[in-house]
């Protein structure tokens, strides 16, 4: 036995041939999960011998001889209802691709594949399903093959829009009743029925939206009536959905954009893309349409590649909610409020929860429960009790919100890798660190060592695909930087220095652990820049001016002396000059006075 890691009233159970049991304390009921050859994600066998909850709230279950499973316990709150060979009163084959809740709490299922059509009525309490499908010698029969739409007017008459007209349904006799815009071949694109809504304030009269554009059909009389919607680029395009806003408001949702129409007139105004209004529509092609009950004048609008917009009908602008923004996929096949006013939103990539009051998502896939990520055009209702359904390509997933929890246990983190030009560094006397880097504080690099990466790993296993990550290297990031699911940080070029690099990760729900984990780093200094080699190009220096000066004071003492030497020869030039001069002026007095004599 094992505690639920988040629920204390809940344990779970393994034996010697019980499959996975979940036993709640307050209700005292046990609910079994077991082995199925038909079903890859199903527990591996009904045998084992032990159980164990992790600390991000798996259970894993080892098994006597097929290895181990692991279970996430909140894939308990997701109900699947699928097609078993075995069991003629099993959802038919094939992929849903239309579904509603009628006034009894029966569910209504269309399901198609390989030749194999069917409208499913589903029995939620015993869950025996009956299969309905075309007889082609049977006048009486649902019309068509493909269904796309089922819906009940305010009599509680049922309504079946198939790809070859409008059927009524009897759900005592299981006759149906069929109407078509004839002739049927001319009006094949006009019969192809895609969505259906009671017009309001009128007992008999039905929107039908069509791969030929929108009609008005009078049930008393049994006419379709062709509503024009057209301009210089658009003309009568699909119509998907049909929804009427808080304020009686009739919309479609088209495969050429969002249109307003007059219930009156059929006067219409389109609202498209537009590259160069970021207030414009995501994309043209509309899907679905709903509003939230306490949000009047905004409509929610699915789009096929655009993703999630919201749009302000009296200012005709749109807001964009995409993949970047959290949005599991662009593509959006239905949308569904539930009792939090949250909207839940079928994807090709699972299924979407999105709060517009902090505008936050949070989004399913196979690790939380669901056994398919794409889903289908069409298929999708909520039950009187609050259970969203949405169909796919294997079936029904059904679910209450409210039993939807999040995953409020924070990740683990740790730096799991560090790298050199690429490689993983080993500890060792020679590495920079001694231990496993997981377990260091501390580690220091050369200089030249200038190509280094960080690898983290946050360990949470409820969904690990989903686990995010940020980081920052203090001394040289700013800030932190959002690395999503990266988990890889690399630099290149560092100056020497201390710097502290810091990662802190989040589950798939989004809780942080804002502790995280550090690791302080040194990178030394080149040679030429370290203290030693300072205090020697000091002595250097300082022994280059002391020569320099002895130097100079050598060469200044040799030019005194040779001026001095100088000056000396220059004296006794002059002397001797002046004793020629008094010579030659004594011999010129002695000749002078030998003449006069």
């Amino acid at each position: 036995m094992a505690l639920d890691p988040e629920n204390p009233y809940v344990f779970w159970a393994v034996g010697l041939n019980t499959g996975l049991v979940r036993f709640d304390i307050q209700t005292e009921k046990f609910t079994f999960y077991r082995n199925d050859p038909a079903d890859p994600l199903s527990i591996a066998s009904d045998a084992a011998s032990n159980i164990t909850a992790d600390r991000s709230g798996k259970i894993w279950i080892g098994h006597f001889a097929n290895g181990v499973s692991q279970f996430a316990p909140s894939s308990a709150n997701f109900f699947h209802i699928r097609h078993d060979p075995r069991d003629r009163e099993s959802l038919g084959l094939g992929g849903v691709w239309a579904l509603h809740e009628d006034q009894n709490q029966t569910l209504w299922a269309s399901t198609r594949q390989s030749g194999n059509y069917y409208l499913n009525r589903i029995n939620l309490k015993s869950g025996r399903v009956t299969r309905l499908e075309h007889d082609p010698d049977n006048s009486q029969s649902i019309l068509g093959l493909d269904i796309f739409a089922i819906t009940e007017d305010s009599s509680g008459r049922l309504w079946v829009g198939t790809r070859q007209g409008l059927n009524l349904f009897d759900r005592q006799t299981e006759k149906a009743t069929r109407f078509r815009k004839l002739p049927p071949v001319e009006n094949f694109r006009g019969n192809f029925v895609y969505s259906i809504l009671q017009k309001k304030d009128s007992a008999n009269e039905l929107w039908v939206g069509t791969l030929g554009g929108l009609k008005l059909f009078d049930f008393e009389n049994g006419v379709f009536t062709d509503v024009h919607i057209k301009n210089e680029d658009i003309d009568n395009p699909t119509i998907r959905d049909l929804f009427y806003d808080s304020e009686d408001k009739l919309w479609a949702a088209s495969a050429e954009g969002l249109i307003h129409v007059d219930p009156q007139d059929g006067d219409h105004t389109i609202y498209r893309y537009n590259s160069e209004d970021s207030t414009s529509l995501s994309s043209n092609s509309v899907r679905v349409i709903t509003q939230r009950d306490n949000q009047h004048g905004i409509l929610w609008v699915g789009t096929s590649g655009g993703g999630l917009n919201r749009f302000d009908v009296e200012r005709g602008e749109a807001t964009h909610f995409t993949t970047d923004e959290g949005l599991a996929n662009d593509v959006i096949y239905g949308i569904l409020e539930d009792e939090r006013g949250t909207l839940w939103m079928s994807t090709n990539l699972g299924i979407s929860n999105f709060n517009p009051d902090d505008n936050s998502f949070s989004n399913y896939g196979l690790e939380d429960g669901l056994i398919q990520l794409e889903h289908n055009a069409f298929a999708y209702a909520k039950g009187a009790n609050g259970v969203l359904y949405f169909g796919h390509t294997d079936g029904i997933t059904a679910f209450n919100p409210e039993n939807l929890r999040s995953n409020n246990i924070p990740p683990q983190v740790i730096i799991s890798d560090f790298r050199l030009f690429n490689k993983t560094v080993l500890p060792g006397p020679d590495a920079p660190f001694d231990e496993q880097i997981e377990k260091e504080t501390e580690i220091t690099i050369g200089y030249d060592q200038s190509e280094l990466a960080f690898e983290y790993a946050g360990l949470h296993y409820s969904n690990p695909a989903k686990n995010r990550y940020k980081y920052q290297l203090i001394g040289f990031d700013e800030q932190w930087v959002d690395a999503g699911s990266r988990r890889i940080a690399t630099y290149t070029n560092l100056a020497h220095g201390e710097y502290t690099f810091r990662v802190q990760a989040s589950n798939a729900d989004g809780v942080w652990n804002e502790k995280g984990t550090s690791l302080t780093l040194n990178v030394l200094p080149p040679w030429y820049r370290t203290w030693w080699a300072y205090g020697g190009f000091a002595l250097l220096l300082a022994g280059f001016i002391f020569s320099a000066n002895q130097f100079q004071r050598r060469r200044l003492a040799i030019k005194a002396q040779e001026r001095a030497a100088l000056r000396e020869a220059e004296l006794r030039a002059e002397e001797e000059n002046k004793r020629r001069s008094d010579t030659e002026q004594l011999s010129k007095i002695g000749r002078a006075i030998t003449s006069t004599l």
